[in-house]
C-alpha cells in the first residue's frame, strides 16, 4: 500500500500539470484575436457641395485613429466656403467660427461635407454675404447694424474691412512711419540758394547756398562767350 498510493499521486499531478498548462497556453492564444477585433474599422468620406469643389473621397480608418479633413479651397468658382458638416453637423469652434481643416479623433462613420454658397447671396438682404454670416455665425440671424463682439464696428463694417465678427477689434495710433530715400538738399533759416546763369546758357552756371545779407561780388565774364561768337551785354 506505501508504494502503491504515491504512484497514484504521482500520475495524478502527472496528468494535471500539462492540462493547466495547456488551458493556459490556449487562453493567451485566443486573447490576441480579441484584441484586434475591438479595433472597429469605420468609413470617413470626404466631399462638398457643390460637388466638385473637394475631391470625394473614401477610406476605412480604425476606430479612436486621429484624422483630419482637407483644407477646403476658401473660394471656388463663384462660391465661397461655409462651414464643414459631419453628418449634417456643422463644426465650429468655440466662437461659434467654422473649423477648416478639421482635426478629430474618429468613433463612428463619417461623412464630412464642405459647404459652399453663391459668393454674392444675400438671403436677408443686410447688405452681408451669407457665406459669411455662416462662416463666423452659423445663422442668418444678425443684421448689418448688430456688433456682436462689442468693439464699436457693425458686422457690415467687419465684412467690409475683413475683421472677424466675433473678436472685439481695436485700432490704436500709429507710431512714426520713416522711409529711407536719395540726399535731398534744402535750405535751413538764415540760408538763401544763390545762383548765377547766362542767356544764352553755358557761359555763366553758378549755384550756392550762402547765409543771408551776403554781399556777393559779380565776376568778369566779359570773355565768357567770345569763343562761341557771343560778347557780354550786361547783369
Amino acid at each position: 500500500m506505501k508504494a502503491f498510493v504515491p504512484l497514484r499521486q504521482f500520475r495524478f499531478r502527472e496528468r494535471l500539470y500539462p492540462r493547466c498548462l495547456l488551458e493556459m497556453l490556449v487562453g493567451a492564444l485566443f486573447l490576441l484575436p480579441c484584441v484586434g477585433v475591438a479595433q472597429v474599422l469605420v468609413q470617413f468620406n470626404q466631399t462638398s457641395d457643390p460637388a466638385g469643389i473637394v475631391s470625394a473621397t473614401s477610406t476605412m480608418v480604425a476606430t479612436g485613429t486621429i484624422v483630419s479633413t482637407v483644407a477646403a479651397p476658401a473660394t471656388s468658382s463663384g462660391y465661397c466656403f461655409a462651414n464643414w458638416a459631419f453628418n449634417s453637423i456643422a463644426q465650429r469652434d468655440a466662437l461659434r467660427q467654422s473649423i477648416n481643416p478639421v482635426t478629430f479623433k474618429i468613433t463612428l462613420p463619417i461623412t464630412a461635407v464642405a459647404q459652399y454658397l453663391p459668393a454674392t447671396a444675400d438671403t436677408n438682404t443686410n447688405n452681408v454675404p451669407d457665406w459669411f454670416e455662416f462662416f463666423y455665425y452659423g445663422t442668418l440671424a444678425n443684421s448689418a447694424a448688430s456688433d456682436t463682439d462689442a468693439d464699436g464696428f457693425s458686422l457690415a463694417d467687419e465684412y467690409a474691412r475683413d475683421y472677424n465678427p466675433n473678436v472685439p477689434d481695436l485700432l490704436a495710433d500709429g507710431g512714426i512711419s520713416q522711409r529711407n530715400s536719395t540726399l535731398v538738399p534744402f535750405v535751413t533759416g538764415g540760408y538763401v540758394l544763390y545762383g548765377e546763369v547766362s542767356s544764352p546758357a553755358g557761359f555763366v552756371n553758378v549755384e550756392m547756398i550762402v547765409p543771408t545779407n551776403t554781399t556777393r561780388i559779380l565776376p568778369d565774364v566779359s570773355d565768357a562767350g567770345l569763343a562761341s561768337g557771343y560778347r557780354f551785354a550786361e547783369w
